[in-house]
């Protein structure tokens, strides 16, 4: 008995080392490499271009099947010499005993190693329709309205694949049409699938991995049955966290690097089917935005939460949504509804913002801004994009308050100055890309301070097509009089070229002075005129070297009270001059034009009751003068001069004309006699004398 078990043991032992054996020889036994050439020449008639396979076995252990290694896929014609596809092996298994039943049970499906490269041309054509349009083959059973039918049915059913899975996958997408290239890589792809068949919900499990960051996916689909393709159950979740937002932008939009920086995180929930109902809940934040180069920065330290919940309808072709924007701490209540998503979307968005901006809080976080003007008010904000059937989208937007308060920014003296932003080099573009986006803006501010001086009924109305902001109106009773008038700039170029034009009517020329400039109590009056800037870029180094401009100024009843100007031309010419620190006046009046840093006045007029001066000249915004000016000037402010000699320059009023110039800084003149005039004085005293002569 022992011995008979004994026996039946090495029996068994026996052939189950065979069967060992032959699962661990059989595939070096059997060759599936005399198929090869008929493969590749079947796969390159339905691609329309070359490809290559590698060895071909079969496997037994652990499962049947089989195995392909280092399958190539060319690009067409006129693209790169990189593969469309590369993997280092595909594997295929099957459960061994449901085949001998009759049921086509599939154990896994790996793809080892994949590279896919998408390219587009220099004339926008991709390299994947060609496979597309190569791959159109006859059947006998047709897919229609997404359903499946027929042959495709049959196929199908008690078809089922435990497992499918892309292992350290590598995905490039190369843009040749855009100058320069660009190229986006997706370092690492895994894809798992479970329970593929036609009666079951599909697991799914995608993670993405690259250099700025991590993307997953993960949840289920189906069963799909026999039903519409385009009616699937579906439920997951999808997170993404992007430690280097500035490495994301750059993979993604080609920008440099270090311009926007931050951290984006989303983990986002949805749920139902897609042919009716797709509900969509979850939160994305990007926490700690910075925009713009280091020291420049146009937005610092700026956190965004956005908390949607949407739903999408009708196969994805609908949407509602129902979001809270936190910006910083100021929530916006968002709503919106689009049609005709995959065609051409058309709908409306608002936002709103019940409690409205404190801009105290939120000014540090646009430090170009808050660097030029500290701003203390709430401001309540509603806007509306509308997306058209035709046309860019046009968003709306309208701010109001009951009081803003504003305050420039002085630069202390021996404050350290910011770096400037790196020059572009000579061969790089300094147009900025045309905005998709069109705006319109309306701002009313009923009153506030503007650098301690009272302001009322401020009123901005603006729109903006192209990158090209247009402000159609702006008008503020300020400074005792009232601003007018309109202004463009264009974003879509750097620096930004503007243009204003400003009416002013009765406005305080001292308050006006004293808030734009240190130079407080210099002059007084009345200021009238009109004013039309233009130039590129705000800063105030950039406006110097190419502000240009021209307009007129009129102020009346006023004082210089930094200059005794007829005290000084008196005393040049030899006087004893006034004592008086001022230069009173009736009008002063005068056209200018701006370039090339300089001021030019051609016909500067201050005059007072029977005296009057004239000037003509160049102010530079670096406040240097170079003016000639003649100064008409009665026998009372001009004392003991006619025993000097200037008798001789009298007119038939008694007046003494004084010619003299202005050089040196504005706040500091230095005062000279003019030979220039003396000699064309002269000139035209000897003119009239011998006129005179010879009438007589």
């Amino acid at each position: 008995m022992k011995r008979g078990m004994k026996t039946t043991g090495i029996v068994v032992l026996s052939a189950f080392v065979f069967v060992m054996a032959a699962a661990f020889i059989l595939p070096y036994l059997v060759s599936l490499d005399k198929y090869k050439g008929m493969v590749e020449e079947k796969l390159e008639q339905a691609l329309k271009r070359d490809v290559s396979l590698g060895r071909l076995r079969i496997t037994i252990l652990p499962t049947l099947g089989a195995k392909i290694e280092n399958v190539v896929i060319s690009n067409p014609p006129g693209f790169s010499k990189t593969p469309l596809l590369s993997l280092d092996s595909l594997k295929v298994s099957v459960k061994i005993i449901p085949l001998l039943f009759g049921r086509k049970e599939i154990a896994a499906l790996t793809l080892s190693h994949p590279a896919i490269f998408i390219e587009k041309d220099p004339q926008g054509r991709l390299n994947i329709p060609y496979m597309e349009e190569a791959g159109k083959t006859e059947r006998k059973g047709t897919l229609e309205g997404g359903k499946i039918k027929t042959d495709e049915s049959k196929a199908l059913q008690g078809l089922s694949l435990a497992k499918a899975s892309i292992k350290d996958g590598n995905f490039i997408y190369l843009d040749r049409s855009a100058n320069p290239a660009r190229r986006t890589e997706i370092e690492r792809i895994d894809l798992d699938l479970r329970d593929l068949s036609l009666e079951q919900k599909i697991r799914y499990k995608l993670s993405l991995r690259w250099s700025p960051g991590e993307v997953s996916l993960e949840g289920w689909a189906g069963p799909l049955g026999n039903n519409d393709l385009k009616n699937i159950p579906l439920e997951g979740k999808l997170k993404a966290d992007f430690s280097k937002l500035d490495n994301l932008m750059k993979k993604l939009a080609g920008a440099q690097e270090g311009t926007m920086q931050g951290v984006l995180k989303a983990d986002v929930n949805f749920e139902g089917n897609t042919g009716s109902s797709l509900k969509i809940k979850g939160e994305v934040s990007l926490k700690n935005l910075a925009i713009g180069e280091k020291d420049a920065r146009a937005i610092e330290g700026l956190d965004i939460i956005v908390r949607p919940e949407a739903e999408v309808t009708g196969g994805a072709e609908q949407l509602r949504l129902n979001a809270i924007l936190q910006l910083d701490k100021t929530p916006f209540q968002i709503q919106g509804q689009f049609r005709d998503l995959s065609s051409n979307p058309v709908g409306t968005l608002t936002l709103t913002s019940q409690q409205g901006i404190n801009l105290a809080e939120l000014g540090p976080k646009f430090p170009s801004l808050n660097d030029a003007a500290k701003l203390e008010g709430q401001l309540a904000v509603t806007g509306e994009l509308t997306v058209p059937a035709k046309g860019n989208p046009v968003f709306s937007l309208n701010a109001n308050s009951a009081r803003v308060d504003i305050a420039l920014v002085e630069q202390k003296k021996g404050a350290d100055k910011k770096a400037p932003p790196k020059k572009k080099t000579s061969g790089e573009k300094q147009t900025a890309q045309k905005s998709t986006l069109d705006a319109r803006a309306k701002v009313m501010i009923k009153e506030g301070k503007f650098q301690g001086v009272d302001y009322h009924n401020f009123l901005l109305t603006a729109e903006m097509k192209g990158g090209e902001v247009r402000v159609t109106r702006f008008t503020c009773d300020a400074f005792n009089g009232t601003l007018e008038g309109d202004a463009n700039f264009n974003m879509a170029q750097e620096p930004s070229p503007f243009r204003m034009k400003t009416k002013v009517t009765g406005v305080d020329a001292n308050a006006l002075l004293s808030s734009f400039s240190s130079a407080k109590g210099m002059i007084k009056g009345k200021f009238n005129g009109d004013v039309t800037l233009g130039g590129a870029g705000f800063s105030m180094d950039t406006m110097k070297e190419n502000l240009t401009g021209t307009g007129t100024v009129q102020i009346k009843e006023g004082e210089l009270t930094w200059l005794n100007l007829i005290g000084r031309v008196v005393q040049a010419a030899g006087g004893k001059g006034l004592e008086k620190e001022k230069t009173t006046f009736d009008d002063l009046t005068s056209a200018f034009t701006i370039k090339n840093g300089m001021v030019s006045l051609p016909n500067l007029l201050i005059s007072q009751k029977d005296m009057d001066i004239k000037l003509a000249g160049d102010i530079g915004l670096d406040a240097k003068l170079k003016m000639e000016g003649e100064a008409h000037l009665p026998p009372s402010v001009t004392g003991d001069l006619k025993g000097k000699g200037w008798n001789f320059f009298a007119d038939n009023k008694g007046r003494l004309t004084i010619p003299f110039n202005l050089t040196g800084n504005v706040n500091d003149p230095k005062v000279g006699i003019s030979t220039k005039f003396i000699e064309q004085g002269v000139k035209g005293a000897l003119q009239e004398f011998l006129k005179k002569k010879h009438d007589k």
